[in-house]
């Protein structure tokens, strides 16, 4: 089994289903194959993203873009992406150094800053959606409509008994 090396956690619920017998060592290495799967996969994608030249908050900011009008007050942005403002802000810098975002500040009030994607901005927006889309494809082939639905059930189901338990 693969654990992310800087996350502690995992390596401890192995130890702990190492310790435990039955059913309570089914239900850690179940718990532990689940996380592992997610980690993979979001590990992959960010992989892709990287290729790309692009984080995770990068491609979020541009495909938030992709579909805001043409020119948009940060404000909108600000509201769409889950991103501290610091964060935010050093995200924009990168992608505006890379040419895929420009930033415009207002001719009256010089502290609006108005955004928009560039044409490369576009570009690279249409590419890595279209990459990512193939690759979420690409995990999930060979499971039909049922089996994602009965996965995804799953999901929620562990989700909201995590919550309910305070996880």
């Amino acid at each position: 089994m693969r654990t992310a090396s800087h996350d502690s956690l995992p390596k401890t619920l192995a130890y702990l289903a190492s310790k435990s017998s039955g059913v309570g060592a089914l239900q850690f290495e179940t718990i532990l194959q689940v996380l592992d799967a997610g980690e993979g996969m979001m590990r992959g994608l960010r992989r892709s993203l990287a290729r790309e030249g692009l984080t995770g908050e990068g491609f979020q900011v541009l495909s938030a873009l992709a579909d805001l009008p043409e020119v948009v007050p940060l404000s909108d942005l600000i509201a769409i992406v889950d991103t501290p403002r610091a964060f935010l802000s050093e995200t924009l810098t990168r992608l505006e150094y890379s040419g895929l975002i420009e930033r415009q500040r207002g001719e009256v009030d010089r502290r609006m800053i108005r955004l928009r994607l560039t044409p490369a901005g576009r570009r690279a927006t249409e590419k890595t959606c279209s990459l990512v889309q193939k690759g979420v494809r690409q995990i999930l082939r060979g499971m039909g409509d049922d089996a994602l639905r009965g996965l995804m059930a799953r999901c929620a189901a562990l989700a909201t008994e995590a919550k309910a338990i305070g996880l």
